[in-house]
């Protein structure tokens, strides 16, 4: 007897200690992200300082180094912390992300590459260098932060009866606030933001499809039922496996891509090592392009010094959106392609969200490498001597395609090009850098043309590009149908029907939706590409975040947290884009203009005040668009791009949680209980076994009325 009380006394101060290892373990593994994502932009202008192989240090390591940090960072934490999970449960049953698992770790990271090549990542690191780097770092960031935050709770929270099935975050939400929370949390932050995505990727494989020559209507088409066709797929039994395929074949494109530039370029197939020579290129070519009077000096940023086109408050700012709401569009992804709780669980969902980061590395490795040569190709072109009569055919089929502009025009023939460059003061009718008007996929599917590579080169970007907008499509299609399921009549807070009939119905629909939004506001769609991850960082990660970790949090706060949080986000996204004018004369104490732009939008606007005064109606729209553009340019607070919209949206959410919850009556004992569990690797233990669901668990279904589902 006495033997075996010690052994338990053993085991249990053995688990203890796990357990505040296991603390420490976050805690350090989250400073260090936080170090990688935000200590290493800051001591840029420094490191610069150095020099290696050609490259700027500070550059060289943001660029290259960090995203390899991050992926190695998630997997030490996910290794670490599977030989905690079974040390607390002295040897118990061991588990590790299985073949369906990698294959969704595979599509989430094409899916969240998809942001990078089509929706402005490669536009802004050929033109914006250094300060284009936010968006890739933030996605790095996030997938970390989701591995060390959400994975592990998620997994167990989704083996306890009430939030099993589809859902992810938004299950959990609903199981620890109830079916408001997450009626608010769907219909307010997440069905909006994905549909954005979804609407977002059909414009841009659309776009994609005109450059090879389809028609407008027939591209739409096309691209609305290839992504249907790829959400079908993976609801079936084996899909996921075979569109993971099609994810594999996008990152081994971006690979083969770098490489062959890298060939060309420099004689070298290692392309991450290989262009450093080519930034002090790229200096050179700008001044021989301002002496021949070709370039705006303007318009020319260097390429590897930090904060030139944008300031540090919105570098941070984007990161720091971008990685909380990857975050969250992570579980809203896992939660669709994983939906029932996995065989390893926390240990196979830590794994899924390591792995993903892993996957991503290609694109965020070698995008820098692949715009720096696509930006020396362009220049060396215009150094040369481009003749607006004669423009190359790749620049023509672009224009006619919609991305890109010639002198202001969307000049899809020479003559038109021509025309149009006649109409600009001054203009000799030789191409300058500053008559291109590009699109931000633009860079990215004019690699191939712009470096003067062979045609299977200039093809890869397209085949890529496409691949990444369909498998983006269709996850972001997916988890759509499933958030909307969630809250349909009848249905359980967090839940959704599993039935692949069901959601293919939902998901039918909600691409009739976004379909008509891209093709009837194609702008519109690509210009609020990036506003899904900001959405859900400002609505949906701190509420998240709190409910997995704060036992306080109440179903109140909660909700609090959810509208307040979105409700802030959306008044800037929306107020800054569509109201410019009305926010900028509410806000602009908090602008920082300089005296020029504010006094060329007092007079644009004195100008608009006389001519709505006049009753001339041409006059007065004339007036009013150039008001509104002038204000879309500088009005926002603190100067804040929509990207760092969280900035204002994430604090906000904290806040409101936090006191509200406070204010409110405490959960109850046996919520806190169940919050516990989510934390515990016994409930991994339990999952594997297919254990009875736990006495909390029941009786806080039976509190909510929540109908129990066993685990399995």
């Amino acid at each position: 007897m006495a033997e075996a009380d010690h052994v338990d006394r053993t085991a249990a101060g053995s688990g203890g200690r796990a357990a505040r290892a296991m603390r420490r373990l976050t805690l350090m593994t989250l400073a260090a992200g936080l170090l990688l994502g935000a200590g290493l932009p800051a001591a840029v202008r420094m490191l610069n300082l150095i020099k290696m192989h050609g490259f700027p240090l500070g550059f060289y390591v943001v660029a290259q180094l960090a995203p390899v940090l991050l992926a190695a960072l998630a997997l030490a934490y996910a290794a670490r912390a599977r030989t905690l999970d079974r040390r607390r449960l002295s040897g118990g049953a061991k588990g590790s992300p299985g073949t369906r698992e990698a294959g969704s770790a595979l599509l989430v990271a094409t899916m969240l590459a998809c942001l990078l090549p089509l929706a402005g990542a490669s536009g802004g690191l050929a033109w914006q260098g250094f300060d284009g780097l936010w968006l890739g770092l933030g996605l790095a960031t996030g997938v970390l932060l989701y591995a060390v935050l959400m994975a592990g709770p998620l997994a167990r929270a989704a083996a306890q009866g009430p939030v099993s099935g589809s859902g992810g975050p938004l299950a959990v939400l609903g199981f620890a606030s109830g079916a408001d929370a997450t009626r608010v949390a769907v219909l307010l932050v997440a069905l909006p933001a994905l549909l954005l995505l979804l609407a977002s990727q059909l414009a841009a494989l659309a776009a994609v499809g005109r450059v090879v020559g389809l028609a407008p209507p027939v591209a739409t088409a096309g691209a609305a039922g290839a992504v249907l066709a790829l959400a079908l797929l993976q609801l079936t039994g084996g899909g996921l496996l075979a569109v993971a395929g099609l994810a594999a074949t996008a990152a081994l494109g971006v690979v083969v891509l770098a490489a062959a530039l890298a060939m060309a370029a420099t004689g070298s197939v290692l392309a991450p090592a290989a262009y450093g020579p080519l930034i002090p290129e790229i200096g050179r070519l700008e001044v021989t392009l301002l002496s021949q009077k070709l370039a705006d000096a303007a318009a020319m940023k260097a390429h590897a010094t930090p904060y030139a086109a944008i300031d540090v408050l919105n570098f941070w700012g984007g990161v720091l959106g971008t990685a909380f709401g990857a975050a969250v569009l992570l579980g809203l992804s896992l939660g669709v392609l994983a939906p029932r709780p996995a065989a390893g669980g926390a240990e196979a969902g830590r794994g899924t969200a390591a792995w993903s980061l892993v996957f991503l590395l290609p694109f965020l490795v070698l995008l820098p490498a692949i715009a720096v040569f696509a930006k020396a190709g362009l220049f060396q072109a215009l150094t040369k001597g481009v003749p607006v009569a004669a423009l190359p055919g790749w620049l023509l089929d672009l224009a006619r395609a919609g991305w890109v502009t010639i002198c202001g025009a969307a000049a899809g023939t020479a003559e038109s090009a021509s025309a149009a460059c006649k109409a600009v003061a001054g203009h000799k009718g030789v191409l300058r850098l500053q008559d291109l008007g590009l699109a931000p996929g633009a860079a990215w599917l004019a690699t191939g043309p712009m470096t003067g590579t062979g045609p299977w080169v200039s093809a890869l970007p397209i085949v890529v590009a496409s691949l990444a907008s369909l498998l983006a499509g269709s996850v972001a299609l997916l988890a759509a149908a499933v958030a909307l399921q969630a809250v349909a009549p009848g249905a359980a807070p967090g839940t959704s029907s599993a039935r692949p009939a069901g959601t293919g119905l939902v998901a039918l629909g909600l691409l009739g939706g976004a379909a008509a939004l891209a093709v009837m506001l194609p702008e519109e769609a690509a210009g609020t590409a990036l506003w899904p991850l900001p959405m859900l960082a400002g609505g949906l990660a701190a509420p998240l975040l709190l409910a997995l970790w704060w036992r306080r949090a109440t179903p109140t706060g909660l909700a609090a947290g959810v509208v307040t949080g979105a409700a802030v986000t959306l008044y800037y996204l929306v107020g800054t884009r569509y109201f410019p004018v009305s926010f900028h004369d509410l806000w602009h104490a908090f602008t920082p203009t300089s005296f020029g732009a504010e006094q060329k939008y007092v007079s644009l606007r004195d100008a608009w005040s006389a001519a709505e005064a006049s009753g001339d109606v041409d006059r007065t729209a004339a007036a009013w668009q150039a008001l509104r553009s002038h204000a879309q340019g500088i009005s926002g607070i603190w100067g804040l791009r929509p990207a760092a919209a969280a900035v204002l949206g994430l604090p906000a959410g904290l806040l409101a949680t936090i006191v509200v919850s406070l204010l409110t009556r405490a959960p109850s004992p046996e919520l806190r209980a169940l919050r516990d569990r989510w934390h515990d690797p016994r409930t991994d233990a339990e999952t594997r076994t297919d254990a009875a669901m736990s006495g909390a668990a029941r009786a806080v279904g039976r509190e909510r009325n929540l109908p129990l589902t066993p685990p399995g």
